[in-house]
């Protein structure tokens, strides 16, 4: 543990990386959004019946606010920071801001998600590997 630091923080994030930014963002944002809402309309069918799961219950109520509000659209994900994709060097930067900015010590980079075929996970794995991991 680095001096003056009172403990871990891993951050897990959705993650892809691909030599083109747009490219990157066009192939990712459909699995992203697709979980998302998936996740959202299960809490949205639990979060008004007596079957809330013990121990999520502010997660049901506050997960139908952020779907209503549009904040689980690809784009906001990416503009928040709730998601990561792009070239090497986007990549890089946005991790680097998150490690600085909130203290993060490890990322799980979240690449295979909501069905993505394997070929694309592990593209973005190897390349994030080779062009993101040693400067982060």
């Amino acid at each position: 543990m680095a001096k003056g630091r009172l403990g871990e923080r891993m951050l897990l994030v959705p993650f892809f990386v691909h030599e083109s930014t747009s490219r990157a963002r066009e192939i990712f944002g459909q699995y992203v959004e697709w979980f998302y809402a998936k996740v959202a309309s299960n809490q949205l069918s639990t979060a008004g019946g007596s079957s809330i799961v013990k121990g999520y219950e502010v997660t049901m109520t506050e997960g139908r606010k952020t779907r209503e509000l549009g904040y689980l659209s690809f784009d906001n994900l990416i503009k928040y920071g709730a998601a990561i994709a792009g070239d090497p060097a986007t990549c890089i930067a946005q991790l680097q801001e998150m490690k600085e900015r909130f203290g993060i010590t490890e990322f799980a980079l979240w690449s295979s998600l909501a069905g993505i075929p394997a070929e694309l996970t592990e593209g973005s794995m190897r390349l994030a590997a080779e062009k993101v991991m040693p400067f982060v």
